[in-house]
């Protein structure tokens, strides 16, 4: 009997499935609330709120524009109502993605011990980015529309740390070959949130940290509209090369310079001690290693970007003599390289370091995110009260010092870092220094009520773009 009622009923396999995509959006909605109520001011992730608001308010638009797609009358044709369904199945698959790829990386911090970790490596991307967020926001007609968010920072199972910036191929899990890239590539290119990520060999290695300043530099030259100034730079440092194959292959070199650079601006010696730690471990490569006026690669050779970093820190009043003595001398000679390429590399960065630039209120990166000798002072005071058992707090006021001082310290004196498990106690001083409240718009605390407004301008924008993206992710025809 009962099997007969049931096949005696209408069952509507649409509303069925129109039901489904409400229970999902309204879970997905529930979500977004519980994670912004997590960033909430006064919670243990309070600096993420703006990340994490400019995110959900994003994907709500998104799903405002999926739940429109249903609303259709009843007695719409049904291949009508069955192509609506079809596209709000693909768009909330998008919504979950997406999500899924930001989401898992904003969990790592709900682990005390990867929360305490990634604190030290958030404050440090932070410092670096906003002074340069801090000019542009002065510069800008326009706040709400410029602003930029700082980069999210998490684990991964890289070699090495990287950044992942707004416009480049976004790679959610790959599930099934229905769902692939192009999918995504229109919501990637408005996603106001970078992704910095760093090798789990990190997590207990705080003396290696200061290589993500190299990531934030990539971050930005995007964010902040710098590669012209770049290129420019290149064009003007090398006007002696008379077939210009030698600016082509430092053009190919661009992006990878220019971090190298603002890292060593931002992190000074302790960065530049970072890299050549990281470069030296495969000095076997490194001494075969040449460039190519054919086929550069990424990335300019080991020894050019060695000196470059030095350049930079010359031009700081740093000492390199130590850097100098601790690189293999080796290392600098062959590669297939005529000093006319050490020329290029020392003008290039000395250039880089002071050109100033119009939308950052006409200052430098050397006015704006110098890693001066004072701080190098401080970060030594640090590390030899850390030296003498003293607990340095009353110095450990500023992250790039803190991490400055675990670098200087390690790498003179491992055995008393290891020993002692320093790692612990400066990621401790590195919390209790840190700023409360969200990281974004760089305003000045006089505009606290521009800030308010530009608040709910930006809501109101990132869900109209929201909006927008369903359309265009439509017009792959949902899969590659």
């Amino acid at each position: 009997m009962p099997n007969n009622h049931i096949a005696r009923q209408t069952v509507d396999i649409l509303a069925w499935k129109l039901d489904g995509i409400e229970r999902d959006a309204a879970a997905l909605r529930a979500e977004f609330r519980r994670w912004r109520e997590l960033t909430s001011p006064e919670q243990p992730l309070e600096v993420h709120h703006s990340q994490v608001k400019r995110l959900t308010h994003r994907l709500e638009g998104l799903l405002d524009a999926v739940q429109s797609t249903i609303s259709k009358p009843a007695e719409a044709p049904a291949s009508s109502r069955v192509q609506h369904v079809r596209e709000a199945v693909s768009g909330i698959l998008s919504v979950r993605r997406i999500w899924e790829y930001f989401r898992g990386k904003l969990g790592q911090r709900e682990q005390p011990r990867l929360a305490a970790r990634l604190g030290v490596a958030d404050d440090l991307a932070w410092s670096c980015y906003e002074p340069l967020q801090r000019a542009a926001k002065r510069t800008a007609s326009n706040a709400a529309v410029d602003i930029k968010e700082p980069p999210l920072v998490y684990f991964n199972g890289g070699a090495s740390p990287f950044a992942v910036a707004r416009h480049r191929a976004f790679q959610p899990d790959d599930v099934d070959q229905e769902w692939e890239n192009p999918l995504f590539g229109p919501i990637l290119e408005d996603l106001p949130v970078p992704v910095l990520g760093l090798p789990w060999s990190l997590a207990d290695r705080l003396p290696a940290l200061m290589c993500l300043t190299h990531e934030v530099g990539h971050v930005a030259e995007e964010d902040f509209k710098l590669s012209d100034a770049v290129k420019r730079v290149i064009q003007d440092c090398v006007r002696d090369d008379p077939d210009s194959s030698r600016a082509a292959v430092w053009r190919a070199w661009r992006r990878e310079l220019f971090a190298d650079v603002f890292g060593a601006i931002a992190g000074g010696p302790s960065f530049t001690f970072a890299l050549a730690t990281y470069l030296l471990d495969d000095s076997a490569r490194l001494r075969g290693e040449t460039r190519s006026r054919d086929f550069p690669t990424d990335y300019p050779t080991a020894h050019l970007r060695m000196v470059m970093c030095r350049a930079v820190l010359r031009s700081l009043g740093h000492d390199a003599s130590a850097l100098e003595s601790a690189w293999p001398l080796d290392l600098d000679r062959g590669h297939g390289l005529d000093d006319e390429w050490v020329t290029d590399a020392v003008t290039i960065a000395r250039q880089l370091l002071d050109t100033k630039h119009a939308q950052l209120d006409n200052l430098s990166l050397h006015d704006l995110v110098a890693y001066t000798a004072f701080d190098h002072g401080a970060a030594l005071g640090i590390g030899r009260l850390l030296r003498e058992g003293k607990d340095p707090a009353p110095l450990a006021t500023d992250v790039r010092q803190i991490v400055g001082a675990a670098t200087l310290l390690y790498a003179t004196d491992p055995a008393t870092y290891s020993a002692h498990e320093l790692d612990a106690l400066l990621v401790e001083r590195s919390r209790a220094a840190r700023d409360p409240g969200a990281r974004s718009g760089g305003f000045h605390p006089r505009d606290l009520a521009r800030e308010r407004d530009n608040a709910a301008t930006l809501a109101e924008q990132d869900k109209r773009a929201g909006q927008r993206l369903l359309a265009r992710l439509m017009n792959t025809g949902g899969k590659s």
